[in-house]
C-alpha cells in the first residue's frame, strides 16, 4: 500500500468518525479529526525559495502553514523541532506563514520574523514568537516588543524596522497567505507531509507516526 493511500485512507475514515477516538489499521496514528487541505504531490508543494527550513534533500518534506498568535501552532511548533533535530538526515521542514485575520497582531508577527530571517535569525525569533507569545499577543504595539527581541538576538535594530515596514516583507507573507488558499487549508496548524495534509492533531506522536509512514518503501 503506498504512503498516499494510507495518508487518504485515514483521512476518509476520520471523516466519517468526527465524534469518536479510534486507530487506523495499526497506523499508530489517533484519530483525533483536524482541519486539512487538498492532497498534491511532493513536487507541487509551494516551497519558495525565501521559505525558511531547516535541513534539506530529505526524502520526506514537511511544510508547516502557522500563525505565531495561534496556541495550536505554538504546541505544533515543539513538536516539529523536536522531529526535525531527530530526523536531521529524513526531513526537511518548511515553514510558510498564515496569519489568521481574528488574530490582531499575527500579521506583524510574521513580518517580525521575515525581518529578523533577512539577518539570519528566522528561527530565532520563530522561536521568541512562540515561547513569548504571552507577552504581545494583546500588545497595542507589537513592533516596539519585537525590535527589543531584535536588539536581543544582536540584531541591526534599525534595519530590522524598515525590513518590517518593508512593501517585499510583506508580499513574502501575502504570497504564503495565498498559497495556503490555492490548497484550500482553512486553519492552523495545517502541516503537509510529503503533499498529504495530517488529517489529525498535530501532536509529537503524530507526526513522528506520519513522518515513519512517508519514510517507509
Amino acid at each position: 500500500m503506498s504512503r498516499q493511500v494510507k495518508m487518504l485512507l485515514l483521512f476518509f475514515l476520520l471523516a466519517g468518525s468526527v465524534f469518536s477516538i479510534a486507530r487506523f489499521a495499526g497506523s499508530g496514528l489517533l484519530a483525533q479529526p483536524q482541519p486539512a487541505g487538498k492532497t498534491v504531490s511532493p513536487a507541487d508543494l509551494p516551497v519558495r525559495e525565501y521559505n525558511h527550513r531547516t535541513g534539506s534533500g530529505g526524502a520526506v518534506t514537511v511544510l508547516v502553514f502557522s500563525d505565531f498568535q495561534c496556541s495550536s501552532c505554538r504546541t505544533a511548533a515543539q513538536a516539529l523541532d523536536r522531529l526535525a533535530e531527530e530526523f536531521a538526515r529524513e526531513i526537511t521542514l518548511v515553514y510558510k506563514h498564515y496569519p489568521l485575520p481574528r488574530f490582531a497582531n499575527s500579521f506583524a508577527a510574521a513580518l517580525a520574523a521575515e525581518a529578523a530571517g533577512a539577518q539570519g535569525k528566522f528561527w530565532d525569533m520563530h522561536d521568541l514568537l512562540y515561547e513569548r507569545q504571552s507577552e504581545w499577543t494583546d500588545a497595542a504595539e507589537p513592533v516596539a516588543v519585537f525590535g527589543q527581541w531584535a536588539a536581543q538576538l544582536g540584531l541591526d535594530v534599525e534595519q530590522f524596522r524598515r525590513d518590517v515596514a518593508s512593501e517585499e516583507v510583506a508580499e513574502r507573507v501575502r504570497q504564503d497567505i495565498a498559497d495556503g488558499q490555492q490548497l484550500e487549508i482553512i486553519g492552523t496548524p495545517t502541516i503537509y507531509v510529503n503533499g498529504t495534509p495530517l488529517p489529525v492533531k498535530p501532536t509529537y506522536r503524530n507526526l513522528k507516526r506520519a513522518i515513519e509512514l512517508a519514510l517507509e518503501p
